[in-house]
Order: structure tokens, then C-alpha cells, then sequence
């Protein structure tokens, strides 16, 4: 079982590794990178998302309350 530090430090991981997708994608779109290449970084943009969001219910999870 994750405690709460070690579900913070993987939100905060996601988080920015969720940022420097984006940007990248961003970049592709103004300097043409190919389709495939967009496609997997969206792909891994997506993952990342769900995994965020799944990690931020458990931190405001009223039973996870006694990690604290």
C-alpha cells in the first residue's frame, strides 16, 4: 500500500512529465514532427491524465485520511 508522501511525490512526477508532453505537442504542431510521433506522445499525455486524476481521488479519499 502507497502512503501519502509517496502518492505526492508521483502526483508531482506526473504533473510535470503531464507539462512537458504538452509543450511538446504544442512544438509539434508549429514544427511538423509527423503524425506518428503526436500521436504516442497524446497517447502518453492520456495515461498520464488518468493516473493523475486516480492518484488525486485517493489523496482526497476520507479513509486515506489516517496516512497522515
Amino acid at each position: 500500500m502507497c502512503n501519502r508522501v509517496t502518492l505526492e511525490i508521483e502526483l508531482k512526477e506526473l504533473q510535470v512529465r503531464h507539462k512537458e508532453l504538452d509543450e511538446n505537442i504544442i512544438r509539434g504542431y508549429t514544427n511538423y514532427i509527423g503524425d506518428a510521433n503526436l500521436t504516442k506522445m497524446k497517447q502518453e499525455k492520456l495515461l498520464i491524465k488518468r493516473r493523475i486524476v486516480a492518484i488525486e481521488a485517493q489523496l482526497n479519499d476520507p479513509f486515506l485520511s489516517i496516512l497522515r
